[in-house]
């Protein structure tokens, strides 16, 4: 069986919660998967987005504020 740690996104509004989990490879039909408490992990953190309780989230997983800019504002180098 092969692992690996692969980071998943969740979104809300201007927020991004950067999600670490392992997906198994098990050389089978419906691969790769993850596993249970993987699967619990990304809905605890999806819903505590949905909530906007951010420490639940900085517990779980790595937080970023989306901040957008125009395209007017790039300078090229």
């Amino acid at each position: 069986m092969k692992t690996r740690n692969v980071r998943r996104l969740i979104r809300d509004g201007d927020m991004v919660a950067e999600v670490t989990i392992e997906l198994r490879d098990d050389h089978e039909e419906w691969g790769p998967t993850m596993s249970p408490a993987d699967a619990a992990k990304l809905d605890i953190v999806r819903q505590a987005m949905r909530l906007k309780d951010y420490p639940a989230v900085a517990r779980l997983a790595t937080l970023f504020r989306l901040t957008p800019f125009a395209t007017g504002e790039l300078k090229a180098g």
